[in-house]
């Protein structure tokens, strides 16, 4: 009996060991399959944009719907409190609380603020056909980092390192380096949502 009982332990804390561990990424496919199982995202995001003068910073909510439709609300500063930004893969449109309507703007996707979202990393990922990776601490978070060159000739967008936490697997960093390796911008992804149910209407402009 004693045997029996020393057993059903072992069993019982296998079974939760393993509930606890069931997403945890062991290597570099783990962290490619959630990439590729990315097909929609919703975060708060804190995104700090470096020039040569200064470093502005603003906090944001981003939504994704793959594979090429994406939102970013301003919460802060104040005085761009409610700009949204929506892109759908050819056009993006800005609305500007202000003025009360959209506003087209061009070449969004050769931008700082469409490079911060994590769908546009997949979308450089899948075009390049991978990424370096490496193990980093972050927050005393175990990270995987992924480095990977950003298509086009901007040159405040050479190249974009994402670091998904080994625990959670979910994006938890990113940065955006210039043509010199030095950092244009820095994202936070806070509060992440993996593949939530988003409607196309949330992607489109309203009538104003």
């Amino acid at each position: 009996m004693k045997a029996v009982r020393i057993l059903l332990v072992f069993l019982i804390v296998g079974i939760l060991l393993s509930g606890c561990t069931d997403k945890t990424a062991k290597n570099t496919e783990d962290v490619q399959k959630l990439l590729m199982k990315l097909k929609s995202y919703r975060c708060d995001v804190v995104f700090a944009v470096t020039n040569n003068k200064s470093t502005n910073v603003y906090k944001a909510k981003h939504l994704y719907k793959f594979p090429d439709q994406y939102r970013i609300e301003i919460l802060e500063p104040s005085e761009l409190k409610g700009q949204t930004t929506i892109y759908s893969g050819e056009k993006a449109y800005i609305y500007h609380p202000q003025l009360n309507t959209y506003l087209m703007t061009q070449n969004y996707n050769n931008s700082l603020e469409y490079s911060s979202f994590v769908g546009a990393f997949i979308e450089s990922f899948k075009n390049n056909g991978g990424a370096r990776f490496k193990l980093e601490s972050f927050q005393d978070r175990q990270c995987y980092v992924l480095e990977i060159p950003i298509p086009g000739e901007n040159p405040y967008r050479a190249l974009e390192k994402i670091w998904i936490d080994a625990e959670g697997v979910i994006p938890v960093k990113a940065e955006i380096l210039d043509k010199n390796n030095k950092i244009s911008a820095q994202v936070l992804y806070e509060n992440f949502e993996e593949n939530p149910k988003l409607e196309d209407s949330l992607f489109q402009i309203e009538d104003k």
